[in-house]
């Protein structure tokens, strides 16, 4: 099963998104679909045999269009037997998923590709997997430049409907007005009528079907008279043309307010450099960013973005990572310190080694998260959904009933008045504001969340977050650092604290708990993990919440807490050693061929925002709730230096997970923040879940929101953000409703024109955008 983002040309209307779906899913391998008006893309799921070609196909039926792009490879030097290396090369790229075809002209390779998000790495891996030198020469996607021409040419058409119709206000002959309204109706007026005819090959009546009905109706009544009648001459050329004129000049304000909701994402995508320096063989030089491989050695200067996820190697940096993580103060980086790909140097120069390139670094999923959010669709859309499903063929309805009442009652015989009022019905009762009430609040809110360091999963967890009743959070990695450090060894008789931290250590060595880490670094007494370790482990067994187990230097050891004790039966005596473990200190008890041989103390500091985040979730209302397998003790101790009163000791995974089930059945939305370590069936449980991205990982796959930055204080911000892009949906609903049902009684009793309706109609979709986009300026 595959998952892309399909670029989509030719969506003018959030009924075109809609029309999209349908489109797409009559192919028998498309699983789910998506459209996304403002964003111009569908999210789709498809079975791995899906055929793009089949699918741009159904598509162009339907007047959308795949722009596709072209990419030039340059090939340098290969291995002997060069024409068969480069045969096999262009046979690999044709397999590549996304590929619409090949040609190859001695060194050169042409691509053209489907618009799903084919990357660089993609097609240069297959050139190094032949053993080919191979560079991209040019790469003509044309996203910004066909977004621009697409602008450019809104703009083209308003001038000249606004010009055509211009001379309509000085009343001219008849025949002149006829000329200047068939060249409005079917010049600038033509994107209407291909518009209302991919609506009806859809099955699916769009804003288009309304506007071909109202001008035409116009129209022709218009030019009837011209050419039937002498003398009282009464023409409505210049409510057709204006009406046609308002309607464009609506859209392009529209288009220009549609594009700034992508812009949080595009400041994403801008800040991966495409040039960057690196150390070859011969000395450093500057490469493009597709051609750097993991391994190799980036040179990074003062005011330079670094180009790709890595380790620091030597030098040091002072890293502002702003735009990822929304922590403003930049970072000193040293040797063996993590750097992001985008982030920028602001001072000093250093060596990084590459260890993560494109969509795999961590901007590149922070990107890929952006805008799988920013595609879902919200639960409450569903409802403006089925409403703009049946609004069209009502507000039909309605017009006809208007020109019949005009007609036949309140003005027998006045054809042309009957008409008037039922366009201005037609016009005026604009499902655009209702589509576009929710998408826009989800495109600008995602993306405002992610310059905070805060990736919404999809639209479902940013309407939740505000909803959140009680929240659990984890201890280990969440509510402390997650860098635990052994403070003491206490060996029992028979055993030295070297033997026990020794046969710790081998046992924990595959094993991903924070505590492993620590007692590790304490074996080898340093940071160069379990490799150094000197004795092997073998029947590696991870106890999941309660320890691990494996067989050491022929002795089985296992590791853990009180739980793991009572489960293997051993008998508990109080430590005889004058350190007790105290305050938040955690006590793990090594057990060799079942009887207890020491116990390890590591201590674990507590975050110091944890207080602070409390302290706003309690304002909120929320009830925080402490859950951990660490002992009682351990818990209240922590729970009291945070103000959390509501503790659970001693739970185990699956105990979160039953704690949280518990909690959703006495009402509310739960949600559960935790380091996405062993907490993945409480997250998956929970109504909302937070992970905290702390290093490279923003993929916690069970998680619906990562906190990148992997600050608690993320935690009510995403809570308060949530709350006022629900708001501003809401609102906007609010306002589309209202507007509706003020200016539809109004055009049907004659009051309001066609010309004022088109204007009014604009007017409503622009103010919906302009409330979306005050999210950008969001504070949470």
């Amino acid at each position: 099963m595959r998952e892309f983002a399909l670029r989509v040309a030719g969506m003018d209307c959030p009924a075109c998104a809609r029309q999209l779906e349908r489109v797409l899913m009559r192919s028998n391998d498309v699983l789910g679909a998506t459209g996304s008006y403002a964003g111009g893309t569908a999210s789709v799921t498809c079975e791995d045999t899906v055929d793009l070609a089949r699918i741009e196909s159904s598509v162009r039926r339907c007047g959308f269009s795949l722009p596709r792009e072209r990419v030039t490879i340059e090939c340098g030097a290969s291995p002997a037997g060069r024409t068969t290396a480069l045969e096999r090369l262009t046979a690999d790229l044709r397999e590549v998923f996304g590929v619409a075809s090949v040609q190859r002209d001695h060194d050169r390779i042409d691509v053209e590709l489907w618009p799903v998000g084919v990357r660089a790495a993609e097609l240069l891996a297959c050139a190094r997997a032949g053993g080919i030198e191979a560079r991209i020469t040019a790469w003509d996607a044309r996203e910004q430049e066909a977004a621009q021409d697409a602008q450019i040419s809104e703009l083209k058409r308003l001038v000249v409907a606004a010009v055509l119709t211009a001379p309509l206000m000085w009343n001219p002959a008849p025949w002149i007005q006829l000329a200047l309204a068939t060249a409005v109706e079917f010049g600038p007026g033509r994107v209407f009528w291909r518009g209302a005819w991919r609506s009806l090959l859809a099955g699916h009546l769009g804003m288009d079907v309304l506007v071909v009905i109202s001008t035409l109706s116009v129209y022709a009544h218009s030019a009837w008279i011209s050419l039937t009648a002498v003398s009282d001459i009464q023409l409505y050329f210049m409510s057709q043309c204006l009406l046609v004129t308002l309607i464009l000049f609506g859209r392009y304000l529209e288009g220009i307010a549609r594009g700034e909701t992508m812009r949080s994402l595009r400041a994403l995508i801008t800040l991966q450099p495409r040039r960057a320096f690196v150390e070859r063989a011969g000395g450093p030089r500057e490469v493009d960013v597709d051609e750097l491989v993991a391994g190799d050695e980036l040179i990074v200067r003062s005011g330079e973005r670094i180009a790709a996820d890595g380790i620091v190697l030597a030098g040091e940096l002072v890293v502002d990572e702003s735009m990822l993580t929304g922590e403003s103060a930049p970072q000193v980086r040293r040797a063996s310190d993590e750097v992001s790909a985008g982030t920028l140097n602001r001072a000093g120069t250093g060596r990084v080694s590459v260890s993560a390139l494109g969509a795999r670094s961590r901007l590149g999923q922070i990107i890929e998260a952006v805008q799988r959010a920013q595609a879902s669709r919200a639960p409450i859309q569903e409802l403006a959904d089925r409403i703009a499903g049946w609004f069209v063929p009502l507000v039909i309805g309605a017009g006809a009933a208007t020109f019949a009442v005009w007609y036949l009652l309140a003005a027998p015989g006045q054809l042309a008045l009957a008409i008037l009022a039922a366009c201005g019905v037609l016009i005026v009762a604009c499902p655009c504001a209702l589509g576009l009430a929710t998408p826009t609040c989800v495109m600008v809110g995602t993306g405002r969340a992610a310059e905070l360091g805060i990736l919404f999963r999809d639209a479902t967890q940013l309407q939740r977050a505000c909803e959140i009743t009680r929240i659990v959070f984890d201890k280990t990695g969440t509510l402390t650092y997650g860098a635990p450090e052994v403070s003491a060894v206490i060996p029992r008789a028979g055993f030295t604290q070297e033997e026990l931290i020794a046969l710790a250590a081998a046992a924990e060595r595959d094993s991903s708990h924070p505590f492993a880490d620590a007692i590790i670094k304490r074996a080898v007494g340093s940071e160069r993990g379990a490799a150094a370790l000197p004795m092997p482990a073998s029947e590696f067994a991870e106890r999941v919440g309660l320890g691990v187990e494996a067989t050491v230097a022929g002795h089985r050891v296992a590791v853990g807490g009180r739980a793991l004790m009572a489960e293997l039966g051993v008998e508990s005596a109080r430590s005889r050693s004058s350190e007790p473990a105290a305050g938040i200190r955690s006590r793990v008890r090594v057990i060799v061929d079942g009887v207890l041989a020491g116990e390890i103390l590591i201590a674990d500091a507590v975050r110091g925002e944890a207080v602070s985040c409390v302290r706003e979730l309690t304002a909120m209302g929320v009830r925080c709730v402490l859950a951990t397998g660490d002992e009682r003790r351990i818990a209240e101790a922590v729970g009291a230096s945070i103000g959390v009163a509501e503790v659970r000791a001693n739970v185990t995974p699956a105990g979160k997970e039953a704690l949280v089930r518990e909690l959703k059945e006495d009402g509310g939305r739960v949600a559960v923040v935790g380091d996405g370590v062993n907490d993945a069936p409480a997250l998956a449980a929970a109504d909302v879940s937070f992970a905290m991205g702390g290093g490279v990982d923003v993929a916690r796959d069970a998680a619906g929101i990562v906190l990148v930055g992997g600050r608690l204080a993320s935690v009510p911000r995403a809570i308060r953000l949530s709350g006022q892009v629900m708001r501003t949906v809401r609102g906007n609903l609010a306002w589309a409703l209202a507007y509706n049902a003020g200016f539809v009684p109004l055009a049907a009793a004659g009051v309001v024109n066609p010309s004022l309706a088109a204007a009014a109609m604009s007017v409503s979709s622009i103010i919906v955008l302009m409330r979306s986009l005050r999210l950008r300026r969001a504070r949470a």
